[in-house]
């Protein structure tokens, strides 16, 4: 079947490790959505003040061929909780026919884990020469970076007077002399020592693509117009190497979420006011998994608790 191509937008600032991306492995930093004023959505103010970076970091099993790398177990098989996941909730008292199928997770589980390790031990081999060339690259001046700074936990006192909180996120250029190879947070964005971090750091993508240019690109003469849209033809379409992830997880590990408030109800009442556990489990997802999910996501998944205790309750 032809594929149809589709324009996206390559976002004029990217974070650190879509930098990092394009060097490696030659990912444009795109734009995927806007927001309600027409910006960046990676920008807007629900991932901004929860120092979320919503960037896909998961290598594509084409990015892997073209890279010579063995293929992601994260793309080429099912997706599978943690192991300890796992046995937090086997740990629960459940049925029998529940405890017989997590014990087959739990291999599956063990297995894939493994391999996703062994993987990553070769994929960090690959990409540390990547990482060196964009640490220098910073270090040196050549580009230009841009972060929230705050003071570390354990930052003086004249520190944290100097940088307190005001609730507001504002970003500032990071000197040159701040760049530190051990300091630095690929994923995350993070670049810190004990008295100062910079969070959210971000870089010009002009910038970044004049000082590493994109490779020479292969012609092609197999891209027509159709109705207004460019067509790859059948030929080329099979030759294309799909990028679709098989289980691609969320942001939340949700088995481990429904674990934490099982948890919460075995050692004692939930919150009088659901709004005060939704809250409560929030701070929890970001604590355990840097991101705060929305309000409205959460409400869905805590209210059947609160129904099934206030019934329960009534039944008494």
């Amino acid at each position: 079947m032809v594929k149809i191509l589709l324009p996206v937008e390559i976002a004029p600032k990217c974070y650190l490790i879509e930098a990092l991306l394009w060097i490696g492995h030659q990912r444009y930093p795109i734009i995927m959505n806007y927001d309600e004023h027409g910006d960046d959505d990676r920008f807007c103010d629900e991932f901004i003040y929860d120092y979320y970076i919503p960037v896909d970091t998961i290598v594509t099993e084409e990015e892997c061929q073209r890279s010579g790398l063995p293929p992601n177990p994260e793309t080429h098989d099912t997706y599978h909780s943690e192991p300890e996941q796992i046995k937090e909730i086997l740990g629960m008292g459940l049925e029998q026919e529940d405890v017989s199928r997590l014990k087959k997770e739990l291999i599956a589980s063990i297995e894939h884990h493994d391999k996703l390790n062994i993987w990553q031990e070769v994929y960090e081999d690959f990409i540390e020469i990547y990482k060196s060339k964009l640490y220098i690259a910073l270090r040196e001046g050549q580009l230009q970076s841009w972060g929230h700074i705050c003071a570390a936990n354990n930052a003086t006192e004249e520190i944290k007077e100097q940088y307190c909180s005001d609730d507001t996120i504002s970003f500032v250029p990071i000197p040159k002399e701040r760049w530190r190879l051990s300091n630095i947070n690929w994923e995350n964005g993070h670049l810190s020592d004990d008295q100062i971090e910079h969070h959210l750091v971000h870089i010009n993508t002009e910038e970044l693509l004049k000082l590493f240019p994109s490779p020479q690109p292969e012609s092609t003469n197999n891209i027509s117009m159709l109705a207004g849209q460019y067509v790859l033809d059948d030929k080329e379409s099979n030759n294309t190497l799909s990028t679709r992830r098989k289980g691609r997880p969320d942001s939340i590990k949700w088995t481990a979420f429904y674990v934490e408030v099982a948890l919460r109800i075995k050692d004692g009442p939930l919150p009088h006011k659901q709004e005060s556990f939704i809250q409560d489990m929030r701070d929890w997802c970001f604590e355990k998994f840097k991101h705060r999910p929305a309000r409205s996501t959460l409400i869905g998944k805590i209210s059947p608790y609160y129904k099934a205790l206030k019934s329960d309750n009534k039944k008494r």
